[in-house]
């Protein structure tokens, strides 16, 4: 399963101190919390649009490989991050957090492993079909 997912949060205390960034350019102007993951290149988000794909040099004081820890720093106005969009939806809901740039978003991911055939195991079959409806509800394809 993948899934086109909407990733930007910013939290609305950074935002009041350093201003809202409208364009890439200016967001490559702001801290952002980097989060560390194997396959993408350090200090940039690659982003997609309805123009097409962007990369972005961005820069910022912290990083580290944990979402929950970058969410934490983001929650705490140490920056801007980038996160799936069904990580910080409870935030954006109760207003901690606000989205800018919502022409822009990152591919992510998600997979279902399991060692038995799909079709053998209602309960597994059924658990991949919520989670299949679940997430395309945060779909942007």
């Amino acid at each position: 399963m993948g899934f086109f997912v909407d990733k930007w949060s910013f939290y609305i205390l950074y935002l009041s101190r350093q201003g809202t960034p409208s364009t890439l350019c200016e967001l490559q102007q702001h801290d952002c919390i980097y989060t560390k993951e194997r396959d993408q290149t350090a200090g940039v988000w690659e982003l997609e649009s309805e123009e097409g794909k962007k990369s972005v040099k961005i820069s910022g004081h912290l990083s580290s490989n944990s979402g929950e820890i970058v969410l934490q720093w983001a929650l705490e106005g140490k920056g801007i991050m980038l996160r799936s969009l069904w990580d910080v939806a409870p935030f954006l809901e109760n207003g901690a957090l606000v989205r800018v740039l919502p022409e822009y978003a990152q591919r992510a991911n998600i997979w279902a492993v399991y060692q038995t055939p799909l079709y053998s195991s209602a309960k597994l079959r059924v658990c991949v079909e919520f989670f299949t409806h679940y997430f395309k509800r945060f779909s942007f394809e």
